[in-house]
């Protein structure tokens, strides 16, 4: 089904027919070449996974669904015009993926430069992430990550919030996974000391609580001292403490 995505039938970067790999941060599917390339550039810049040998989560199969190559590539190949000679083909060899990937990626030589600066890009960012979750709020996000957005920038407008307490608040667990997948870190507070894991407790969160919770082992308290657990009870979220039931302090 990921295949069937517009773009996506085949390789990312070079056109391949039926990649058979993803960068599972991307939302992008790559050929067996072009995937040894982008696992050379590290897990901080492309995780790469096999589509036929690894197990997926529902959310990170949701970001290949609702990101997409065609998608991906209208963002980090903006600049890059249709028939460049730059581009990749199937027949490319190893010298010319390594330079055309690294360029794209490292050197993030395709993409316009942003007019804004890195705290309105974070402002804009907590924008994306509060919205519900669909296909052009997913590539908003990349496109402001790819742009430089800070992932865990702290809005003074939002009480302090960051994009990931805005996606929790939301409940758009695509934006959840595609911004942990950014580096997104699950223990910033905002003004009332409560992290993303406090607003999936205190929210009714279930799904993004679950995902928090592959992210994060311990489960933090709050400025009030209240475990996520205590929230949950507290708000009636019954889904959310079943799922916090006999997790550690």
């Amino acid at each position: 089904k990921v295949r069937s995505v517009e773009g996506s039938s085949v390789c990312a970067e070079c056109g391949a027919k039926d990649p058979e790999w993803a960068a599972q941060n991307h939302g992008i599917l790559l050929c067996v070449e072009c995937s040894g390339v982008h696992r050379a550039l590290g897990t901080h810049i492309s995780r790469v996974r096999s589509l036929v040998l690894d197990r997926w989560t529902p959310e990170a199969l949701l970001v290949l669904l609702e990101v997409g190559n065609a998608r991906h590539n209208r963002i980090y190949e903006e600049l890059l015009p249709a028939n460049s000679l730059q581009r990749l083909t199937p027949a490319a060899d190893r010298a010319a993926r390594e330079h055309f990937i690294r360029f794209k990626y490292l050197e993030r030589a395709f993409l316009k430069v942003p007019e804004a600066t890195p705290e309105q890009l974070g402002e804009q960012l907590l924008d994306a992430a509060a919205a519900p979750a669909s296909a052009e709020a997913a590539a908003r996000v990349l496109s402001l990550v790819a742009h430089g957005a800070p992932v865990d920038h702290h809005s003074a407008a939002r009480e302090n919030a960051t994009a990931l307490h805005e996606a929790v608040r939301a409940g758009n667990v695509l934006a959840v996974e595609l911004l942990l997948e950014h580096g997104a870190s699950t223990r910033e507070k905002d003004v009332r000391g409560w992290s993303p894991v406090n607003y999936a407790a205190f929210f009714n969160r279930p799904r993004c609580m679950s995902r928090l919770m592959q992210s994060t082992r311990l489960v933090a308290r709050c400025s009030w001292d209240l475990h996520p657990s205590d929230i949950a009870t507290c708000n009636g979220s019954a889904e959310v403490e079943h799922l916090l039931r006999g997790q550690p302090d």
